[in-house]
């Protein structure tokens, strides 16, 4: 994969978790049998930035919305 479609990616995957809103990323997490301090470990982000993105004052970007956007597509997928 080149730059440009990595970049792609990545924007979709913004956008997806965008779109799902704060109440998804919460049961994304939830479903994954997660806590905040797990995930944000998982994710490799502080426990604050979780917590910002479920109250929907804050999105993921980057990686982790990409991982947001792959624990999603795993629960619809079961």
């Amino acid at each position: 994969m080149n730059m440009t479609d990595y970049r792609a990616v990545i924007q979709a995957a913004e956008h997806v978790v965008s779109a799902a809103g704060p109440d998804a990323l919460r049961h994304v997490r939830e479903a994954k049998g997660r806590s905040v301090a797990q995930w944000a470990t998982d994710l490799e982000v502080s426990r604050q930035a979780v917590y910002l993105w479920e109250r929907g004052a804050r999105r993921p970007r980057g990686i982790a919305a990409l991982a947001y956007t792959d624990a999603l597509a795993g629960l619809r997928s079961t």
